[in-house]
């Protein structure tokens, strides 16, 4: 089964399970560029989940999922069958797990548990040079470079930038989201469709 056959199966279930949940797609985080294949923000935290499709690996796993787990509150793989037991069993058992049989059925396997590892430097790489100078709300700071605010940033508390992280990727992709819903009816979703899904790629690398 191909990731995005997978995406597609799972954003259903969400839209379904969780109708008053905001879905990005590829959403970017951490200054490594990596990217959480589904983003899911409910009731003010942020879910994130990964796939492993069937010509994907499970190398670099845990470094990649530990990533995941210093920056959203909740992380989840999602696996298809051929995958062993033996290698799943050994994920961090704050992951959550769900497979994906091959009748393309959602198996929960495994409830995620929240995050106490999220960094402050996560956080900040969701916010634009705006958004960091209405957050620092000092003066002479629109001179600055991305670099230098965020690193002025790390002086505020991480429940305020936590907060501000939030809000601005749920204002971001609930505009997206609206749309996607209008096209598709979060029914009838095609690999296109998920393109709609996804944040602006240029504007969004984080610098």
């Amino acid at each position: 089964m191909k990731a995005n056959e997978i995406k597609i199966i799972f954003i259903k279930w969400l839209l379904k399970k969780y109708p008053s949940g905001i879905i990005g797609n590829e959403v970017l985080f951490s200054s490594n560029q990596y990217r959480t294949d589904i983003l899911q923000i409910i009731n003010n935290k942020m879910h994130a989940y990964e796939i492993k499709s069937d010509s994907d690996n499970l190398e670099n796993i845990e470094q990649q999922l530990q990533n995941y787990l210093e920056t959203f509150d909740y992380t989840s793989l999602i696996f298809t069958e051929k995958y062993s037991n033996e290698k799943i069993n050994k994920i961090d058992n704050l992951v959550g797990l769900y497979l994906i049989t091959k009748d393309k059925k959602i198996k929960k396997i495994r409830q995620a548990k929240i995050s106490n590892q999220i960094k402050k430097e996560n956080l900040l790489c969701f916010l634009h040079k705006k958004e960091l100078i209405n957050i620092l709300n000092e003066k002479g700071l629109s001179q600055l470079s991305v670099f230098e605010l965020r690193k002025n940033a790390r002086k505020i508390p991480l429940n305020i930038i936590k907060t501000a992280s939030i809000d601005i990727l749920a204002h971001r992709y609930s505009k997206l989201l609206k749309l996607f819903m209008l096209d598709t009816n979060g029914q009838v979703i095609t690999e296109d469709d998920l393109k709609s899904l996804t944040g602006n790629i240029l504007t969004d690398i984080i610098k």
